[in-house]
């Protein structure tokens, strides 16, 4: 049984590579997971099934010299440090006092059940798990706050020069009254445009305009103040006779009781 114990610890311990110091914590796993295996004096049955009369549950095993992240209790800390520290399984408690750490920064070992672990690093890839810690705390360290790129942007931005307001002309767009034709030719395109718009209404879609299209002509600056000033035609003789064209109305009623 002895032989036994050394080949097992041996192997364990050369696996995780944990130095010679943690020899005794290797046997003691050891000689768990035989307790905890089929043995062949007894048939194949499992020691601590025969010795304790219970069903044994290996879910709670774990790789010999994994990296494991053990739960800082909150007395034990302040409330700007980490919540859990890096350690490294090395063996099997009993229930109260869960698995057994060896705690690598302060060279302790502990005792917890508050633990996660990830069995595939073991002790032997340690370096390459500080080296991975401390280059995540340079970039975290070297990142610029998005804070400090809006601070100078509002600097900037107090002082940008100031560009010179000037007031804006509501007609500045406006073609010349001269530019824009008489009334007279604006009133006869825009019934042109209608009626070239009545013809391709009442055309079949089957039939295509000879036309050639172009596109609507907007009113001009004069037929707008055309449709502010116009009054209309009079309704009775009274404004007939005061309105600018009074002589044409006289006229035209002249004609009108000759008939």
């Amino acid at each position: 049984m002895n032989r036994t114990l050394n080949e097992r610890a041996r192997s364990m311990r050369l696996h995780s590579g944990l130095p010679h110091t943690f020899w005794a914590d290797a046997i003691n796993t050891a000689a768990f997971l035989v307790n905890r295996g089929p043995s062949v004096p007894l048939e194949f049955k499992i020691p601590e099934e025969v010795w304790s009369s219970k069903k044994v549950n290996l879910s709670f095993l774990r790789v010999f010299g994994c990296l494991a992240y053990v739960h800082v209790d909150a007395n034990a800390r302040s409330k700007l440090d980490a919540k859990s520290s890096i350690c490294y399984f090395i063996g099997y408690g009993d229930a109260e006092m869960g698995y057994r750490f060896y705690d690598l920064k302060n060279r302790k070992i502990i005792r917890s059940k508050d633990v996660i672990f990830n069995e595939e690093v073991l002790y032997k890839d340690r370096q390459k798990v500080l080296e991975e810690k401390e280059v995540g705390e340079k970039v975290t360290a070297a990142t610029p706050r998005k804070t400090d790129s809006v601070s100078s942007k509002w600097h900037n931005l107090d002082h940008a020069p100031t560009p010179e307001s000037k007031p804006e002309d509501p007609f500045g767009d406006m073609p010349p009254l001269e530019e824009a034709g008489t009334d007279e030719e604006t009133v006869a395109e825009d019934e042109e445009n209608t009626s070239d718009t009545m013809q391709e209404t009442e055309t079949p879609g089957s039939r295509r305009s000879e036309r050639a299209s172009r596109p609507t002509q907007m009113y001009s600056p004069s037929a707008n103040f055309l449709l502010l000033t116009d009054k209309g035609e009079p309704v009775s003789y009274d404004e007939a006779v005061q309105c600018d064209d009074a002589i044409k109305w006289e006229l035209a009623m002249k004609r009108r009781w000759s008939h």
